[in-house]
């Protein structure tokens, strides 16, 4: 890398002032993308390209500039997606390690061309590549994609100021592309609580409808077997009721951090011990087969109507999901620091997709009735006790683990 720079200090900031107004003033990503490109050429390179994270393992060429519109044309044929080729240093390095790359002799074209193809090594061979300085774009410790400039002239070689400038170029490209995941993730957010909404509809609207039927039965007279039955049916629904109110109340609490515990010795092992009791019956009627094995030296510092709480949302989950002559398996153990509580299922699994944010408030399986608060609420309990909640699942199909730690009395 050479000493001397492309630009002084004079144009320097004459190329950032111009960058942050082309970030700061478009509301399209890809434009403003494209504008910081542009500015680059040809005051500090031939030519420039911007690759950007696609997916979980892709990438996306989103804008490539060159400072001889003869040559354009040819360097549009780069853009698109692409998956890297691990064989190559290169862009995909740069994106993947943080770590900026700067190159100015004995140049392997082959680094700006991270997919196999040969005409797309024919392209960048015809756009010449003397020498290149690659740049990651990051937000926070977010990988988000690469900012490379190539010198396709001998003449032109990047000194240590001008790979400094191209970081700080970087760091304003990731403003535009961050602020659009922001924004899709806010869309995301936003959909999700309108499906909750609708399923929070339906939840209340199921047990008031069957309440109100009933009671226009009484209000009509009727034979005492069947104002017995009523008021069964309308008791049932109204508790039915009262636990879909104190788990919204329990989750707004909870993401307020207001919830509160009120922690002293507990036996873990007798709140297992109950909670199957109190399931066993609704999963045999379902033809669902649920075994426990309990460590009765399994003992917590916590709240026992919590720690009820987070048994029973975790095995009714299970049975949930549990078709007729699947298997539930409980387990308690203690570790030396910690118990250990563990559901196993037979069900049918967790999407690869949705892993990840089973735990998370507006997150609940397409497939599944009710609002999904019950996962939320287990997270949050056991955060508040000190432990660890962990799901696993191999996929659709395949069962379900879910893992609790707490501190061991």
């Amino acid at each position: 890398m050479s000493g001397e720079a492309i630009l002084d200090d004079r144009e320097r900031a004459g190329l950032l002032a111009d960058a942050a107004d082309a970030v700061a003033w478009s509301p399209d990503p890809p434009a403003a993308l494209r504008r910081v490109a542009q500015l680059t050429v040809p005051r500090l390179a031939d030519w420039c390209a911007v690759d950007v994270l696609d997916g979980d393992s892709g990438y996306q060429r989103l804008v490539v500039a060159h400072a001889d519109p003869r040559c354009q044309s040819d360097a549009e044929r780069l853009l698109g997606p692409w998956k890297p080729d691990p064989r190559r240093r290169g862009i995909a390095e740069v994106v993947r390690t943080g770590e900026r790359q700067v190159a100015s002799e004995a140049v392997d074209a082959r680094a700006l061309v991270p997919w196999a193809h040969d005409e797309a090594e024919r392209i960048v061979h015809q756009l010449g590549v003397a020498a290149y300085v690659s740049v990651p774009i990051r937000a926070e410790s977010r990988a988000l994609g690469a900012l490379t400039l190539v010198a396709a002239s001998p003449r032109r070689r990047f000194g240590a100021a001008d790979v400094s400038l191209a970081e700080t170029l970087a760091r304003m490209a990731a403003l535009p592309l961050d602020q659009a995941r922001l924004g899709r993730e806010l869309a995301a957010v936003n959909r999700r609580q309108d499906d909750v909404l609708a399923v929070l509809s339906h939840e209340l609207r199921t047990p008031l409808t069957a309440m109100m039927a009933w009671l226009q039965l009484l209000h009509h007279g009727a034979e005492p077997a069947e104002t017995a039955r009523a008021l069964a049916i309308i008791e049932r629904n109204g508790r039915l009721l009262g636990r879909l109110i104190d788990d919204l109340m329990d989750t707004s609490l909870l993401v307020m951090g207001k919830l509160r515990v009120e922690r002293r010795p507990v036996d873990l092992a007798a709140i297992v011990q109950r909670a199957v009791g109190e399931l066993a019956a609704a999963a045999r009627d379902k033809g669902v087969r649920l075994d426990v094995q309990l460590d009765h030296g399994a003992r917590t510092h916590g709240d026992r109507g919590r720690l009820t709480q987070i048994v029973l949302a975790l095995l009714s989950n299970a049975c949930k999901f549990t078709p007729a002559g699947g298997r539930v398996l409980v387990t308690l153990e203690a570790e030396p620091t910690h118990v250990c509580l563990r559901v196993v299922d037979s069900g049918r699994g967790i999407a690869p997709d949705l892993l990840p944010h089973v735990f998370d408030i507006f997150r609940r399986d397409d497939r599944a009735s009710g609002l999904g608060l019950g996962l939320v609420m287990v997270r949050g309990l056991v955060s508040l006790h000190g432990g660890t909640v962990e799901a696993a699942s191999e996929g659709v199909g395949h069962g379900a683990t879910f893992t609790v730690r707490l501190p061991r009395h």
